[in-house]
């Protein structure tokens, strides 16, 4: 042999013992089961953000819902019991229709989420009817 030959393999990198195999096994195994358990706490965690996304729903929705009420309330008996006011007929229909709206559009949307639950991608059609109601209602660009 030359001195510049080079052993086909060096001894001292080739595991020659059982004991070091079986001791990357178990590594390897302790971290697979590390792995899972952490990704068994984060699905728990967003099955509890999930829930509390959807109380903060339901608490900002039955709060708009009562407002609303509490104004078709105060504008029914201003109209109807109060001084006669004088405004176009528009603007008379349109104070009583948009809180009767808000309410009937909030209490679909909550009986919509309750028996057909909501997905994700239903986000993406809510967008979209916001935006194409805000262009034809003239806010749009």
């Amino acid at each position: 042999m030359n001195e510049d030959d080079i052993p086909p393999y060096d001894p001292d990198l080739v595991s020659t013992s059982n004991e070091r195999d079986s001791a990357n096994k178990e590594l390897l195994e302790f971290r697979a089961l590390n792995a899972e358990a952490d990704l068994n706490d984060l699905l728990k965690k967003e099955v509890g953000q999930r829930r509390a996304l959807k109380w903060v729903a339901v608490g900002v929705g039955l709060g708009a819902l009562f407002f609303m009420a509490f104004v078709l309330i105060g504008l029914v008996n201003k109209v109807i019991g109060g001084e006669p006011i004088f405004m176009g007929s528009a603007i008379g229909v349109a104070i009583i229709v948009a809180p009767i709206t808000s309410i009937t559009t909030i209490t679909v949307a909550f009986f919509y989420g309750a028996f057909r639950k909501f997905e994700d991608k239903d986000i993406d059609a809510i967008q979209n009817g916001i935006s194409a109601g805000s262009k034809i209602l003239g806010g749009g660009n």
